[in-house]
This record gives C-alpha cells, sequence and structure tokens, in this order.
C-alpha cells in the first residue's frame, strides 16, 4: 500500500511554487516582493493538498488548476497589462513543469536510495522533509544569485510614433523603474519633456505648463491619451503626465535588431534637473526582454 504523508506533500508543492514563481518573475524582469510570493506559494501549497484529497473529474481538474496557477500569479505579482501577465503566468507554468520533474525524479531517486533496511516508515519522513526543505532552499539562493546578474545591456534607442509625427532618443534601462498607469497595468517610460519637444501635440504643451496640468481642456482625441502618474518620492506624491502614443517600438543603439513594438505609457517629466545616468529617458528593464 503506498503512504502519502501531507506534510511531505505541502512542502514539495511549497517549494516548487515558489521556486517557479520567483524564477518566473526574474527572467520576466518583475520586482519580487517576499511577503506575495510566500502568500502565493502557501496557496499553492494548499490547493495540492486538496486536489489530492478531493478526486474527481479529470478535466474539470485540470481547468482548475490553471485558473488556481493563474491567481497565484495575480497574488504575487499583482496588477500588470494583459500582455506582461501572460509572460509571467506562461513562463511560471513553463518552469513549474519542469521543476516538478526534477522534484520527481530526485523525490524518486530519495526514496529509493533510503532502503527498508536502513530507514524504514515513519523514520523516513523527517529526512525527505529535510532533505527537501534544504534543496529548495539552496535552488532559490542559486536561482537568485543567477537572476541578480549584472545586465550587460545598459540602454536602448526608443522610437515613439504619434500621428504623423515621430522622435527617438536613447533609454537607460532601470530594473527599479517599477511605475505603471493605474487604469492599464502597462509599464512607463520616464522622459524629460525637453526630449519630447515639438513632438508633443500644441495643447499638450500648453496643458503641461499649468499648475496643477489638467487634460479636461484638451480635445476630445487628445484627452483619451492622457493619463495621470502617481510617483511616490521621499516624503512626498506627485503626478507625472502620460501620453499612450500610437506605437513604441525598442532596438539596441547600435541597430543591429530588428525594433521590437512595446505595450507602453510615455510619462512626460518636466521637472529640473532630470537626470538619467547621462540617458534621454528610463525605462523599465523588462521592456527591453
Amino acid at each position: 500500500m503506498r503512504v502519502l504523508y501531507l506534510d511531505i506533500l505541502f512542502l514539495v508543492n511549497f517549494c516548487m511554487d515558489y521556486m517557479a514563481l520567483y524564477i518566473a518573475g526574474g527572467l520576466c524582469e518583475r520586482a519580487r516582493s517576499a511577503l506575495r510570493l510566500l502568500a502565493a506559494s502557501l496557496l499553492g501549497a494548499v490547493y495540492a493538498m486538496a486536489a489530492v484529497l478531493l478526486t474527481g473529474n479529470q478535466a474539470i481538474q485540470h481547468v482548475i488548476g490553471i485558473c488556481v496557477a493563474l491567481l497565484l500569479v495575480a497574488l504575487a505579482y499583482g496588477r500588470s497589462s494583459r500582455r506582461d501577465f501572460m509572460r509571467v503566468f506562461i513562463t511560471f507554468y513553463a518552469v513549474s513543469l519542469l521543476l516538478g520533474a526534477l522534484v520527481t525524479v530526485g523525490y524518486t531517486a530519495l526514496n529509493r536510495y533510503i532502503t527498508p533496511e536502513g530507514i524504514t516508515g515513519g523514520e523516513k519522513r523527517p529526512v525527505l522533509f529535510f532533505a527537501i526543505a534544504a534543496a529548495g532552499g539552496v535552488l532559490i539562493r542559486l536561482a537568485g544569485k543567477w537572476l541578480s546578474r549584472e545586465n550587460t545591456v545598459k540602454n536602448k534607442r526608443v522610437t515613439v510614433k504619434l500621428g504623423r509625427k515621430s522622435v527617438s532618443f536613447s533609454a537607460l534601462l532601470d530594473s527599479g523603474n517599477l511605475l505603471t498607469d493605474p487604469l492599464s497595468g502597462r509599464r512607463v517610460i520616464v522622459v524629460g519633456a525637453s526630449v519630447l519637444g515639438d513632438f508633443l501635440p500644441y495643447e499638450i504643451r500648453r496643458m503641461l505648463e499649468a499648475d496643477p496640468p489638467d487634460p479636461s481642456h484638451l480635445p476630445p482625441a487628445l484627452a483619451r491619451r492622457i493619463r495621470l502618474i502617481p510617483v511616490h518620492t521621499l516624503g512626498e506624491v506627485r503626478l507625472l503626465v502620460g501620453l499612450l502614443p500610437d506605437e513604441i517600438t525598442v532596438c539596441d543603439e547600435d541597430g543591429g535588431k530588428r525594433p521590437t513594438r512595446v505595450d507602453a505609457i510615455i510619462a512626460i517629466d518636466t521637472g529640473k534637473g532630470q537626470n538619467y545616468g547621462g540617458y534621454d529617458a528610463v525605462m523599465p528593464t523588462g521592456l527591453a526582454a
């Protein structure tokens, strides 16, 4: 008779979910919160136990499993654009399948290694428990070091189009740029107002001169493109005017690769003393992937 220990099952799935979410976030250049990852992993481990105890129709279980995976990604990484969310989800699902195969092989090998002549029955449980916990901790540590390696690409060339006009500028890649549009969840590229210049429609330039900017006086066609992006700095919260253009493309400065279209918002920084490390703008590292 096969004996299944729920504590071992819980630990295995908790470690797997945590590692898969951690690695998926790193590969997709998403900021990671330990508390959110822990909460999502706990939920995944609880679901794994429930799925074993409450057996039913296999097709329905697969559908529920996918829904739970979507919930885990949402819990771990919060709101984002649909494209970014699905990118993280697909990466998480692929990493989960790979880790699941590795854990199954490792568990089977360890179970065979601890022979009945050596450690048997309930005495085997603490050995398996601590072995899995130690292996999970080591793998998470190694994954963290691998994902934290400095990216050799420091900047990109960004081209923005609005109507018949276009503007191109250099952007510093910054993994700390976590700004998003509160309405759509799109990532934000912060650009100095002086860089955009005459690219901006006259009405928007006039609006930027007001304090605070008031988009209600814009023509409806332009007003629909305006977003207000909250920026939290030390001791204050300020709003940047965001613009949704017709198209944003990103490529290497040397033009070696074909430009890639990205779904983002251009935030116009009118502050004085703008400093983006010598570049014209700052963009999230994830948009360059």
